[in-house]
């Protein structure tokens, strides 16, 4: 699957939060929390937050593209920009990635 990493972002929560900011101009606020997201991801769209919630070991991602979907036309797999997921916690590298079912399920999403 296409990975590409570069840079130092932050952590990911933070890193989502300044590229909607900038990309909106500021007209989208901040994610308030690391537990905010409660929708459901299968029929996130370009542009939404993913989140797992968790204020422990969650993650914060940016959806970018949609790479598949199931047959009834939900979400099957994401492209996503994030930052602090590959790599491992703590290298902060802003990387691209797909995340696809079943890891996809974990997350909640944020409009």
């Amino acid at each position: 699957p296409l990975c590409i990493g570069v840079g130092h972002g932050g952590y990911c929560k933070f890193f989502a939060d300044l590229v909607q900011w900038r990309a909106t101009g500021g007209a989208k606020g901040y994610l308030p929390c690391n537990t905010c997201a409660g929708g459901s991801v299968s029929n996130v769209g370009i542009g939404d937050i993913i989140q797992i919630p968790s204020n422990t070991s969650g993650h914060t991602a940016v959806v970018i593209g949609i790479l598949a979907r199931n047959n009834d036309g939900s979400v099957k797999t994401v492209d996503v920009i994030d930052s602090n997921y590959i790599g491992g916690n703590g290298k902060f590298i802003i990387a691209r990635h797909p995340i696809s079912k079943p890891e996809l399920d974990s997350y909640r999403t944020y409009h």
